[in-house]
């Protein structure tokens, strides 16, 4: 049966090879390396955000930034794991004394068999040890703007228009927009016993959580229908005219602030090392787009108002 895992401090023991997982500063690799006291590259902060983790190493990068555990690549199996400044959200099952490390349900991270030393994402197997860990406890949660603690969620409004940032609910990928007068849809939950409850949508309400110096993540306040928190980035690649989509991959974008007050903060979305805004063209329902920035005048002003 599985058992609640407590947000903290961890080293992590494999359970099969007894190495533990450790961060490696000069090329953000991460691999499996023999236990040394005291070695912030081989602890591990379990962020408690939306009932799973982000999981950060307590050592930062050479510039100060924090590290989180990562990896690249299509959910195929074999994929190395490192650690990059962009966050992923991990689902932790603890059971007696060893846990295991979820991504989407179905991954998990492992040590492989060969080498017992790269640690990379595979199909999770019940019985297979190389896929467990022993989280030795250090402490606490750092009580620290880089640990996440939940931000609220807020509507982001179009300025130019006053249209609202809408996710699409059918399909939990496209990103629109939408006038006030637009009903947000309910869902239909059905119990075990099969009676029935709607439940308010929240496709209209996001989160920005801080990541990095200048960068945050958007988060929706709707999950994927696999339960994945969703977060905005773009369909292929950064350029222009690309659409704003919803995915479990989370981009830590460049918000730029212009003005705050009573309504909220004014900002724009800028794509990562680029001069590419978030735009909307003020055709309801159709997808919010990547643009550079200036060519649509103030079409790339935002607003972001608690609820």
């Amino acid at each position: 049966m599985s058992q609640e895992f407590t947000p903290g401090i961890y080293t992590l023991f494999n359970k099969t090879a007894g190495k533990v997982v450790e961060f490696h500063i000069q090329d953000h690799s991460v691999s499996a390396g023999s236990f040394r006291p005291g070695e912030l590259k081989q602890q591990w902060e379990f962020v408690p955000v939306n009932g799973n983790f982000v999981i950060r190493c307590m050592l930062p990068t050479a510039g100060g930034h924090c590290v989180y555990l990562n990896f690249e690549g299509d959910m195929q199996g074999g994929q190395t794991v490192g650690a990059s400044t962009q966050p992923l959200s991990w689902r932790v099952s603890r059971r007696d004394d060893m846990i295991r490390i979820f991504f989407s349900n179905c991954f998990c991270l492992d040590l492989d068999a060969h080498s017992r030393h790269k640690i990379q994402i595979v199909q999770c197997k019940e019985q297979q040890g190389l896929q467990l860990w022993y989280p030795s406890w250090i402490g606490p949660i750092e009580s620290s703007p880089n640990t996440h603690q939940a931000p609220a969620l807020q509507t982001i409004t179009h300025v130019k228009s006053g249209a609202l940032l809408d996710l699409n609910e059918q399909n939990r990928r496209s990103v629109v927009c939408y006038f006030a007068n637009h009903k947000e849809p309910n869902q239909q939950v059905y119990s075990a016993t099969g009676s029935c409850r709607y439940i308010r949508s929240f496709a209209q309400k996001w989160k920005c959580i801080p990541n990095g110096p200048d960068g945050s993540l958007v988060q929706s306040g709707e999950k994927s229908f696999g339960g994945e928190p969703l977060y905005l980035t773009v369909e292929g690649a950064a350029e222009e005219g690309a659409a704003i989509v919803a995915s479990p991959f989370p981009v830590s974008w460049n918000v730029r602030r212009q003005t705050s007050d009573k309504s909220g903060a004014t900002f724009r979305l800028y794509w990562p090392g680029t001069g590419l805004v978030m735009i909307w063209l003020q055709h309801e329902g159709t997808p919010v787009r990547l643009a550079p920035f200036g060519k649509f005048g103030d079409r790339d002003l935002w607003r972001a108002s608690p609820l």
